[in-house]
């Protein structure tokens, strides 16, 4: 049986028994009741997690107090947060505890300097043993898609659902990077409110760029 084994495991294949012994240990929150409603304890690295909802919830906050809280454990621990919509708050970062020397700040919402990023030089910069334990994108809806960059420069414009298309192969180039090296990831994501009063009481609020961000989460 472990001739066996050691063969069919000896280029990328792992035993499912040891999967979980490769996981880092999981990143509580600063609350015991989101600890809780997360059913692990906080979040796991190795993950995508999104952080979702209306403008001023929180949503960048709770990224940010969980960098800082994983800073302090790993002394070593760098962080690159992906500034779609240029607004990241140092000064609050600073109060949570962060540690702005080891954040990486990259204001860009062109996805070629997101998605190609993390798959290209960041991937090369992590496998010659760069010390990046995490990333944020701030958010998905900021970003600004191939379809939007060829539209004439107006405000007449169709609003919305061109990361539909983008989003999934786009995730699918990231998404392995994050996986192989347990990456504590947030994409954050601005949502809308539903105008249909029927539909509000179902849902409240509209998450743009079709299902890909739900396939891609794991929280």
């Amino acid at each position: 049986m472990s001739k066996w084994m050691s063969k069919l495991t000896s280029d990328f294949g792992a035993v499912a028994e040891d999967l979980d012994k490769k996981l880092l240990p999981v990143v509580p929150t600063r609350s015991p009741s989101l600890n809780y409603a997360t059913a692990i304890g906080g979040f796991q690295p190795g993950k995508v997690s999104v952080l979702y909802g209306p403008e001023s919830a929180g949503k960048s906050l709770l990224a940010m107090m969980a960098v800082a809280d994983e800073q302090k454990r790993d002394k070593d621990a760098i962080f690159i947060w992906f500034d779609a919509e240029y607004s990241f708050n140092k000064p609050l970062f600073t109060k949570v505890g962060g540690d702005p020397k080891r954040l990486i700040v990259r204001k860009s919402n062109d996805p070629l300097k997101i998605f190609d990023y993390i798959g290209g030089e960041m991937l090369e910069a992590l496998q010659d043993g760069a010390p990046i334990r995490g990333i944020v994108i701030d958010s998905i809806k900021a970003i600004r898609y191939p379809k939007e960059s060829n539209m004439k420069q107006t405000t007449d414009q169709k609003m919305g659902g061109t990361g539909a298309s983008y989003l999934p192969s786009a995730l699918k180039l990231v998404l392995p990077v994050i996986a192989e090296h347990n990456l504590l990831t947030f994409f954050i994501q601005q949502v809308t409110m539903e105008i249909d009063p029927m539909k509000a009481l179902r849902n409240p609020y509209v998450i743009t760029e079709g299902r890909a961000l739900k396939h891609a989460a794991d929280l």
